[in-house]
């Protein structure tokens, strides 16, 4: 210590951390030697020396400071008429703030000492004095960020103390307000923020009665703090704000809910997304008191669903994934599921719009070439942003970031007709350049990815264990397996239901057993027939591995939903269609020695169900179905002409055959290259080549004059 007298900063700073180290197995010997050299110094470095040690020790030893509270405490309230610099003050503040929160710890933990239990009134009274000479002489008076706040540390650290007396408890609440405003005096609100989470917590464990408009003041705060957009909080800082709403929802839930559903009906977009960041939090907390405020949440948040704001809506996202990761007793649960697929084909509807309106206009910040014709493709802005496969989703999304980020060039009409590829210099002249409308709309994209890929992470992060959350999920996640809007989620998707699946089985001990669903839910869920079709057009994109592993293993999972006959079969052939894919590596897939593989799967899977001609009849109805959809790619078309042709070649009720086939022919144009390109490949596998019943001669006769002829003869009656 007396090498410290005079010394620098770090000298000091260092000379503290070794006796505070010195302290783990001499703590006694270093206390008394700083307790006796509180009571003789009169300010000076030793003073700032003697007082940051203090501070140090009650931080790493709180409950073995507290035979020493007594002497400590006296000694500073004789020197804070002695304060003579900002720095001293802030120093004093400091064993203020850190001798009060060991005071506090020893509140909650005083059984672990052992010397003689020390009484919570006579603590509280040494503090009291203190507390109420730093609200009379400090607050308001100094003008220091610095000293703000030191002074708010230890005002607040000491109202958490002085709380456990009862008489002394309104004027606690009294400085609540004070704190509060410290968000509108200091540039730096994170250390308001931990200040206002301690006392919380000091609440939570004291169970005290809170004045209710004092209550209503501290959700305000919050919630006014996490909302504004002038301030840059960090992540941790958010978090922080968070957790102060979920403490006192956790004390008061009936008044911090009524608060925030209250906001819910603010004109203010980023007051109500606020108010559902602020629900959400509360909602993942799963404390009993929320849970049961959890259906009154709900129903409330509901009518926010038709929103079209960005802002809002990706705040209604995050509510959504934050209230699935705990158990909702309520059937309103499902609506809230529901939404997530409502907002993915929303945005998916928007980016078309986009793409359709600003078609030969918008630059795209990451796709590589142009699927736009009559365009010339630009180097470094390729022109169609709204890109036509996932595949190159986040790096558009990561390119628009940058562009968006970099700012835009101003390109002129004489340079987007010329052969050059090269962006003009910033700052040239020219007669214009990206028109608002254009620039927009990339936001606009960005936006819309963005929620797109926010709806995806919440089903990637599908806790299942979660109770209730199989049968909440089970089975009405199937009625989004078929729609092409949704393919965009297909692979989480699948993979949740295959995991919800094994989840029944281990549960419930037998394959086949759900609880039944009720007309409603009952009329969306997808047919057997519509299930192995849309899986199996998604196992035969080559361009999407992990589209078809995850296909495949649901359809292993779904086997005896699917047929029950089929329950000898597909246990040996999946798996074995599985290893010929893991075997294959990326970009060496065959893509028709593929196809052939899962039409030979498609055509035992038929031969097993013979027994069941309507099962195969209702099948090729729904081939015939998703062949009409117009959503369907050429490819997939081509695909379900050759998948309909299988199940009609083993189909055995001749008449729906001819009727479909005939049906197809009608509609065929033999001049057009496509319509031979993608539906005559379904004729040869009709033909008779195996001894079952064959179609009619007739008919038989006639397919073989469209094919060499190449052209549609008239049918026969």
């Amino acid at each position: 210590m007396k090498a410290a007298q005079g010394a620098m900063n770090n000298v000091t700073a260092a000379a503290g951390d070794v006796l505070v180290a010195l302290a783990r197995s001499h703590f006694g010997f270093v206390m008394s030697e700083l307790q006796g050299h509180l009571k003789t110094m009169r300010g000076g470095a030793c003073q700032e020396f003697v007082l940051t040690t203090l501070s140090k020790l009650a931080s790493s030893y709180a409950l073995r400071c507290i035979p020493f509270v007594e002497m400590t405490l006296l000694a500073l309230h004789a020197m804070l008429r002695q304060v003579e610099s900002s720095r001293i003050l802030r120093t004093i503040c400091s064993v203020l703030e850190q001798w009060s929160r060991a005071i506090n710890a020893y509140f909650n933990a005083w059984e672990q000492c052992p010397f003689p239990r020390i009484g919570e009134k006579q603590l509280c009274e040494q503090v009291y004095s203190l507390f109420c000479h730093a609200v009379v002489n400090w607050l308001g008076r100094h003008k220091k960020e610095e000293d703000k706040q030191a002074i708010f540390g230890a005002v607040t650290a000491m109202m958490a103390v002085v709380l456990h007396d009862a008489q002394h408890q309104d004027r606690v609440w009294k400085q609540v307000v004070w704190l509060l405003q410290q968000y509108q005096e200091v540039q730096d609100t994170s250390r308001v923020t931990e200040s206002l989470h301690y006392f919380l917590k000091t609440l939570e464990e004291l169970h005290a009665v809170a004045p209710k408009d004092k209550l209503r003041a501290i959700a305000a705060a919050v919630h006014h703090e996490l909302g504004d957009e002038t301030r840059q909080h960090s992540a941790g800082h958010k978090e922080e704000l968070r957790q102060c709403i979920v403490l006192q929802a956790r004390i008061y839930p009936e008044e911090t809910v009524t608060f925030l559903l209250s906001q819910l009906s603010s004109e203010n977009q980023g007051s109500r997304g606020t108010a559902l960041t602020l629900l959400g939090a509360v909602a993942r907390s799963d404390e009993p008191a929320v849970r049961e405020k959890l259906p009154l949440i709900v129903e409330a948040v509901q009518p926010l669903f038709t929103e079209s704001g960005t802002q809002l809506r990706r705040a209604l996202l995050g509510f959504i994934k934050d209230l699935l990761s705990v158990s909702i007793p309520s059937c309103l649960a499902w609506d809230v599921v529901a939404h997530i697929f409502v907002e993915f084909r929303r945005a998916s509807d928007r980016l078309v719009r986009t793409e359709r309106d600003t078609r030969g206009s918008v630059p795209c910040p990451g796709c590589a070439e142009s699927s736009l014709s009559g365009t010339r493709s630009i180097a470094w802005a390729p022109q169609n942003l709204v890109c036509p496969t996932a595949l190159c989703s986040a790096r558009c999304s990561q390119a628009a970031q940058h562009f968006l980020g970099a700012g835009t060039w101003p390109l002129s009409g004489a340079w987007l007709s010329s052969s050059s590829t090269e962006p003009p210099e910033v700052g040239a002249e020219s007669n214009g350049g990206f028109p608002n409308a254009v620039l927009q709309a990339v936001e606009d994209v960005q936006e819309e990815r963005d929620l797109q890929a926010q709806c995806i992470g919440i089903l990637e992060s599908l806790d299942l264990s979660v109770e209730g959350m199989t049968e909440l999920l089970w089975p009405r996640l199937l009625q989004y397996v078929v729609p092409a809007q949704y393919c965009g989620m297909l692979v989480p998707l699948l993979r949740c239901l295959q995991a919800l699946i094994e989840r029944q089985k281990q549960t419930e001990g037998q394959e086949d057993t759900e609880k039944p669903a009720d007309v409603q839910e009952q009329a969306k869920k997808p047919t057997p027939q519509a299930l192995l079709v849309r899986l199996l057009v998604v196992a035969a994109c080559d361009q999407c591995r992990e589209c078809a592993v995850a296909a495949l293993q649901l359809l292993q999972a779904l086997q005896s939903r699917i047929h029950s006959s089929l329950r000898g079969l597909w246990p040996i052939r999946i798996p074995r269609m599985l290893q010929y894919l893991e075997e294959k590596t990326e970009g060496f897939l065959d893509s028709e020695e593929w196809q052939c593989y899962l039409l030979k799967f498609l055509t035992e899977s038929v031969e097993e169900m013979l027994v069941d001609q309507p099962w195969v009849v209702c099948l090729s109805r729904e081939l015939s179905q998703q062949l009409s959809n117009p959503s369907s790619s050429a490819e997939d078309k081509n695909f379900l002409y050759q998948a309909l042709g299988t199940v009609l070649a083993s189909c055995r009720q001749l008449t729906h055959v001819q009727e479909q086939l005939l049906k197809y022919l009608k509609e065929t144009d033999a001049t057009s290259p496509c319509d031979r390109q993608v539906r005559f490949p379904l004729l040869p596998l009709l033909c008779p080549v195996s001894p079952r019943p064959s179609p009619a001669p007739d008919l038989f006769h006639f397919l073989v004059a469209a094919v060499s002829l190449g052209q549609c003869p008239a049918l026969p009656s």
